[in-house]
């Protein structure tokens, strides 16, 4: 079986950065009670209840009608976080954000990585995708020899994530969209991300023959 040749347009990593990010934040509550049958009692029964009821609300006043306050999207995103729905990420200005063992994944990414349900080598390819990724974000964007390199390196883990997830290779797909997202996280990073697509606007790369895992 042929396998797939993705290509990391600007257009398309930009439109999955927004659909998994919607996806991951957006979330609906509905609350609903079913009320249980009334049997009606005879009309004039009914006529004096309502006057009864009526002349006691002359004296009453109405409660207020209290609507519930929808959470803010940042209380989204806390509540979600506390769940463990989403992950506890970086979100300083610094585009770089923290890599204390230097090894050029950021920090609460690779701990993410660490706690998905997958293999070692899924989860060693996952850091390569990863470490390609973060590169994209600080690459000379006035280099284009470097600007290759990094392309090649993205291509490269592309194709390392779909040999260890065949043949299901369409979730190394998907990995690697949620670690584009995760990567791309603050408006400094992810406008970065949209100036590298920018600057290597007409380039190509070739999609790897050979096992490309690092």
């Amino acid at each position: 079986m042929a396998k797939p040749s993705p290509t990391r347009a600007s257009i398309r990593r930009i439109a999955l950065i927004a659909a998994l990010v919607g996806a991951l934040l957006v979330t609906y509550f509905f609350f609903g009670d079913e009320a249980a049958p009334i049997s009606s009692p005879p009309l004039a029964a009914q006529t004096t209840t309502v006057a009864s009821a009526s002349l006691a609300n002359l004296d009453t006043p109405a409660a207020p009608t209290v609507i519930p306050k929808e959470p803010s999207l940042a209380e989204q995103i806390k509540a979600l976080e506390a769940s463990g729905t989403l992950p506890i990420l970086d979100r300083s200005t610094d585009i770089k954000g923290p890599d204390q063992n230097l090894n050029g994944v950021r920090d609460d990414i690779e701990a993410w990585i660490a706690a998905l349900p997958i293999t070692e080598v899924q989860k060693k390819a996952a850091v390569q995708d990863a470490t390609a990724m973060q590169k994209t974000l600080l690459v000379d964007l006035n280099d284009k020899v470097a600007q290759q390199t990094v392309g090649d390196e993205s291509m490269a883990a592309t194709a390392c994530m779909s040999d260890v997830f065949m043949p299901n290779y369409q979730e190394s797909f998907k990995l690697s969209a949620k670690i584009e997202a995760l990567t791309a996280n603050t408006k400094e990073r992810a406008y970065r991300y949209i100036q590298y697509n920018q600057a290597r606007s007409g380039s190509s790369t070739t999609y790897p023959t050979i096992n490309s895992c690092k």
